[in-house]
């Protein structure tokens, strides 16, 4: 009860800060991912150091992974740290795969006007997490997510790129999609117009559906209160 009661007190929070009023929140300076990508990109690595084979020992955790990089570096695909954490289990899931896909430039999550701007130089976000998924997993095997503002811990975007669980999205929040250029654009309209949510706050996720996709748009907390992430994938956490 008492984790629920904190969830609902950090949703009300969110909801009542810049991402309802005003579209999208400045990412603060001490979001992990934001961090990150600053280190990528040649600043202050605060502590951390950047490598491209996989460790999953001692000091994983301030290691940046780089899977993959994407749109002539525009976006570059990490390990998440949570596969640091599974390995080290006594009985560790080693189907388990989990990276992110984010951009270098300063956006924040599903909520960010940017992303569906005329001209957006963000189109190409989830046909560069599919590149770097597929390098992992089977088409058949990859499932997309970004979470909703109420049910993620970091600002800066980043679409989860991890091996789905067979769960079925609910039918009447599907949308077809055939080209994930278009992944923003559609889900922005199906959240107004569909479920009603005009501040963002909305999660995606999305499958491989034929020569198409499946493209899921939920609505955050308080509707749901456990996001895509966990409910559509292998969750290690």
């Amino acid at each position: 009860m008492r984790s629920v009661a904190c969830l609902f007190a950090f949703a009300l929070l969110v909801l009542a800060g810049p991402a309802a009023g005003q579209g999208c929140p400045v990412t603060p300076p001490n979001d992990a991912l934001r961090q990150i990508t600053q280190c990528l990109a040649g600043q202050d690595c605060r502590g951390r150091t950047v490598v491209e084979k996989p460790n999953i020992g001692p000091g994983c955790e301030r290691e940046i992974e780089v899977w993959s990089w994407h749109s002539n570096r525009a976006s570059v695909a990490i390990r998440d740290r949570k596969m640091c954490l599974t390995r080290r289990k006594a009985q560790p899931d080693l189907r388990f795969v989990h990276g992110l896909l984010m951009p270098l430039a300063p956006v924040c999550g599903v909520e960010d006007p940017q992303l569906t701007a005329a001209g957006s130089p963000f189109a190409s976000l989830w046909q560069d997490a599919w590149d770097a998924a597929r390098r992992y997993l089977a088409d058949d095997e990859i499932t997309l997510v970004i979470n909703p503002p109420t049910l993620r811990s970091q600002t800066h975007l980043h679409i989860h790129i991890v091996r789905g669980n067979g769960v079925a999205f609910p039918a009447g929040s599907v949308v077809p999609l055939d080209n994930l250029a278009d992944a923003w654009r559609l889900a922005r309209a199906f959240a107004t117009e569909k479920l009603a949510v005009g501040n963002g706050n909305y999660g995606i996720a999305i499958r491989r559906r034929g020569a198409g996709f499946d493209m899921l748009v939920e609505a955050g907390f308080p509707v749901n209160t456990r996001n895509p992430e966990s409910r559509y994938s292998i969750d290690e956490d």
